[in-house]
């Protein structure tokens, strides 16, 4: 996921089946028309920034997907409260696998070859962020949907007309186009202190983890049966 090595995607459809990527989906909020065959693991079903930036919402909410919503309350001249608005709540996934989504698509950011290291590293210091690039075929469209641990935003590039696009998909990548238009969003908002946003880790699930998520404890495990596998060789038992 932090490389974007969508055969990874691709298997990870053939394992599951369509079906089950729309029903999940679905309970993210994602109400577009989506085609349950392979080819949706690469994109191939038209999704809205307002959706995308649901469903990523959801992990944040530890697994609960809200409705977004543009206006809070509405309020008279002197400050009366006239309308309040309550968003609509729901049960999407557990708390644990909210939280491994989140942990995977920090891997942009970590991971020395990931798709977020352009990020600065003055958006970086002394936080934690977690994002995912996006570019359709023919570098037609470009997006980037990013997360702080109380905040999700996204950015889309290019045309109503999909025969609108950038000459060459390095140029048209989301990486790009869409993801300097999150990082001087990002950058505004922590220079902001009357928006209330402040830097720092994601908040853990209280209960431990079912699964092993520091890649190192596997290496190390990989490492060690390689090491064995050598020395039944050079024996010869």
């Amino acid at each position: 996921m932090a490389q974007s090595i969508n055969t990874v995607t691709a298997f990870m459809m053939k394992k599951l089946g369509p079906k089950v990527v729309v029903e999940t989906a679905r309970r993210l909020g994602i109400e577009s028309p989506l085609d349950e065959v392979p080819a949706l693991s690469l994109g191939t079903s038209d999704v809205s920034v307002y959706e995308m930036v649901g469903a990523f919402g959801t992990f944040l909410n530890k697994g609960e997907h809200i409705t977004p919503f543009y206006i809070d309350r509405i309020e008279d001249k002197n400050g009366n409260i006239i309308q309040q608005f309550t968003p609509r709540k729901r049960s999407a996934m557990s708390e644990e696998h909210a939280y491994l989504m989140i942990h995977m698509l920090k891997g942009g950011f970590e991971e020395r070859q990931g798709t977020s290291q352009g990020v600065p590293f003055a958006l970086r210091e002394n936080n934690e962020l977690a994002g995912k690039t996006g570019t359709t075929q023919n570098a037609s469209d470009g997006w980037y949907i990013g997360m702080s641990r109380d905040l999700v935003s996204g950015a889309w590039v290019g045309g109503d007309d999909r025969a609108i696009h950038f000459r060459s998909w390095i140029s048209g990548q989301g990486g790009r186009t869409a993801r300097p238009i999150w990082v001087k969003y990002m950058t505004k908002v922590y220079d902001d202190p009357t928006l209330g946003y402040t830097k720092g880790p994601f908040p853990r699930p209280e209960r431990p983890l079912s699964v092993e998520i520091d890649c190192e404890v596997y290496e190390r495990e990989s490492s060690r049966f390689r090491d064995f596998d050598y020395d039944y060789r050079q024996n010869d038992y």
